[in-house]
């Protein structure tokens, strides 16, 4: 999984099922991002090549 700029965020490691959406779980080391599987947060989802494009604004948020 990477932002729309680059960054990587990791790998999926895990899906939460919740009420609203589920939220994806990207992990690289001991560093967790979580992902709302939303279309303002999800850019795109390419399954050959195995790779997720996510907002930048989500690291923003993080840090927040």
């Amino acid at each position: 999984m990477v932002t729309a700029s680059g960054a990587r965020l990791g790998r999926v490691a895990e899906v939460l099922e919740r009420p609203a959406n589920d939220v994806w779980v990207a992990r690289e080391g001991n560093v967790e991002h979580l992902v709302p599987a939303t279309r303002e947060a999800v850019v795109g989802v390419d399954l050959d090549s195995r790779r997720v494009v996510v907002a930048d604004w989500l690291l923003e948020v993080e840090d927040a």
